[in-house]
């Protein structure tokens, strides 16, 4: 979902600002869990000691 542009013609409405706040809220925490993820290498490791799964 991509937030709404202004031009100089039309400027944003008081709705519309609303609803880039609630984008841009999600989206930050999107990023931050990103960031986490990177900056824990969890995502470029391979798994060790991996058995087979038994039942």
């Amino acid at each position: 979902m991509l937030p709404k542009k202004a031009t100089r013609k039309t400027p944003l409405s008081p709705e519309q600002k609303k609803e880039n706040k609630l984008i841009s809220g999600i989206r930050i925490t999107v990023e931050h869990a990103i960031a986490g993820i990177k900056r824990l290498g969890c995502m470029t490791q391979s798994l060790r000691n991996r058995r087979p799964f038994r039942r």
